[in-house]
């Protein structure tokens, strides 16, 4: 239960990250080869690591878009490659990853 509450509380701060986490770069790779946002590719991820997401927006595209994630699948590679995006130190509490969260 305690890791479920974990992952739960580490993804509240995902949202203000959102003005750095969407612009790295190699959320963009992934991003442009399957023809997606990088907030997709971050969701995708979310979805293939079993972590419930309830994703905010009032704009019309965006709920629509965060509703756009069956159509492809990351691969082992590109998993790999966003879970070493969190390697970073990060304030006690922060970050985009909720498995390297410390508390």
């Amino acid at each position: 239960m305690r890791e479920a509450r974990h992952r739960l509380r580490s993804l509240e701060p995902a949202g203000r990250d959102r003005g750095t986490i969407l612009e790295d770069t190699v959320l963009k790779k992934i991003a442009e080869k399957h023809k997606k946002s990088a907030a997709q590719v971050t969701l995708r991820w979310e979805l293939q690591n079993g972590i419930i997401t309830i994703p905010k927006s009032t704009h019309q595209e965006r709920i629509k878009a965060n509703t756009n994630l069956y159509d492809f699948e990351l691969t082992a590679a590109e998993m790999k490659e966003i879970n070493d995006l969190d390697a970073a130190p990060q304030p006690l509490g922060m970050g985009w990853n909720p498995y390297t969260i410390e508390y």
